[in-house]
């Protein structure tokens, strides 16, 4: 059988609640690191709302048709009675709800915190940096240079400022090092430094990736609504709305 066949086999059985409890787990290590075969799920899951609002769409349809097939008897002398129209009526709205509460079921699936830190992550430029020369450190090339490692590295051997702090907390988040980065960053968000809204947009992300919800949406918040702050227009309303919903989970 053809590898993709199989796979979209798989995968509805996956989405049927059909595989066994060793399928499922190998299917969902197999999903984990393998890209091709996260987006053939999305696509099937797409589907699959595709054909719960066409089946919806048809009821909707199908009720209408009944209504106005009654509604032209009237022409003949027929009176349709009150109550039929009141359940056409129920009919079409309890169509139209469960293709409503389908399709938030279904958009609340597809969120979720990793997806939503890698929407809103927007890496530090070094370069454009306050107060940046062409001096940089080791911590700044390092970090130009994607070498997070190093960076992490570079700490034992040099006296860091602000920036090299702030730079070593991302570079500690790239590695997913998340509770070491978010450590720096309550450091340089709770002091008087020039890079304490840099700090406090990447600590708010750096909860969210954590999905320690409840400490993040103060932060958003607060950068959304304070207009000077640097990474306002990076925070959305629908950030924060997002992350609310993640907290209502």
């Amino acid at each position: 059988m053809d590898e993709t066949l199989y796979n979209d086999e798989l995968l509805i059985r996956y989405l049927d609640g059909e595989l066994s409890a060793e399928e499922k787990t190998a299917l969902e290590e197999r999903l984990h690191t393998d890209k091709a075969l996260q987006e053939q799920l999305v696509h099937l899951q797409v589907a699959v709302q595709a054909v719960k609002y066409l089946g919806t769409t048809e009821r909707v349809q199908a009720v209408h048709a009944e209504m106005m097939k009654e509604l032209k008897a009237t022409n003949k002398g027929k009176v349709v009675p009150f109550s039929k129209l009141v359940r056409y009526t129920m009919a079409v709205a309890a169509s139209i709800l469960v293709l409503f509460v389908g399709v938030r079921l279904y958009l609340n699936a597809q969120l979720s915190p990793e997806k939503l830190y890698n929407e809103s992550f927007v890496d530090f430029n070094v370069s454009a940096a306050r107060g940046s020369n062409e001096n940089f450190s080791e911590i700044e090339k390092h970090y130009q240079q994607k070498a997070y490692e190093a960076v992490i590295g570079d700490v034992r051997s040099v006296n860091m400022d602000a920036k090299d702090s702030l730079l070593v907390g991302l570079a500690y988040l790239h590695q997913n090092r998340t509770p070491q980065a978010i450590g720096i960053f309550q450091r340089l968000a709770n002091s008087a430094n020039n890079f304490q809204q840099d700090a406090e947009f990447y600590l708010s992300l750096s909860y969210l990736k954590n999905k320690e919800y409840s400490k993040a949406l103060p932060l958003m918040e607060k950068i959304k609504n304070t207009p000077s702050h640097l990474y306002r227009e990076y925070v959305t309303e629908k950030v924060i709305e997002k992350t609310k919903k993640l907290n209502d989970k």
